[in-house]
């Protein structure tokens, strides 16, 4: 046992990149290279594993090419293990098609250790949390008594993960827990109500929040969910009477952020 009480392992060796499915040995770092592949990896575990193997999955370079998938503005494919495996004493939801599950991996420097303990293995997780900030910065947008619009979010303040599509989608890459908010600014207008929502396309509306007579403009939206891998999230407004009304540049903004 070391100095600080956690008994040491055997280092892992370093194998071989991977750039197709394979199955997983106890002993191994197995970087993932996904830069021309034309599809999701899965891992497949050891089937019968003594206690304490131990394995790694590193993500060594991303794919950034778009891929063959209709997910929208998907950016690359993702490594993640095989649906039904056994992780942290629950069967493991892979995602067949679009996005990745809880413990898969997309960006470069991601890694995952798994450990057998006679029964299940247990996650050991260092990924990048999935964020995107985007806000209406290029041209004002026009929204009309009783229409309910989609705010068209056309500026990417941080989005390294390209979550969004240019139309004001954001996609959820990877099924896990996530945190939405926005801020929408209406010009000043005595009369009707403003409402905003964030909703997505699975599941019910995230949250909604709306001001009367909009001369205090700001309505902030902000709300926890559990997000599903393969679907998008969006703002929506709606005014009840005003006239036509411009929601205006660089105060409306929109961010999603995993928080796992």
């Amino acid at each position: 046992m070391n100095g600080i009480g956690v008994f040491n392992k055997p280092p892992l060796e370093i194998e071989s990149a991977k750039t197709a499915s394979f199955t997983a040995d106890a002993g191994y770092i197995y970087p993932v290279d996904l830069s021309s592949v034309t599809a999701d990896l899965a891992v497949t575990f050891k089937s019968s594993p003594a206690v304490d193997d131990r394995f790694g999955v590193y993500v060594s370079a991303a794919h950034s090419s778009g891929g063959t998938s209709s997910f929208a503005a998907r950016p690359f494919f993702c490594v993640e293990p095989a649906n039904s495996t056994s992780i942290n004493g629950s069967s493991y939801a892979a995602v067949s098609g679009d996005g990745g599950g809880y413990y898969s991996q997309w960006a470069a420097g991601e890694l995952m250790y798994y450990t057998y303990d006679g029964s299940t293995w247990i996650a050991e997780e260092h990924l990048i949390k999935h964020y995107c900030e985007v806000n209406l910065i290029t041209t004002a947008q026009t929204v009309t008594d009783t229409s309910a619009d989609r705010v068209q979010y056309n500026n990417e303040i941080d989005d390294p993960l390209n979550m969004h599509s240019g139309d004001g989608f954001v996609w959820l890459k990877r099924s896990s827990k996530y945190h939405g908010s926005a801020q929408i600014t209406w010009p000043s207008n005595s009369t009707g109500v403003r409402l905003g929502l964030i909703g997505r396309s699975a599941g019910q509306e995230i949250c909604r929040n709306e001001k009367a007579a909009a001369n205090s403009s700001a309505v902030q939206l902000s709300k926890g969910f559990s997000g599903v891998a393969g679907t998008s999230t969006s703002v929506t407004v709606l005014q009840t009477s005003g006239g036509s009304l411009d929601l205006p540049v660089d105060t409306n903004h929109f961010t999603i952020q995993e928080v796992r």
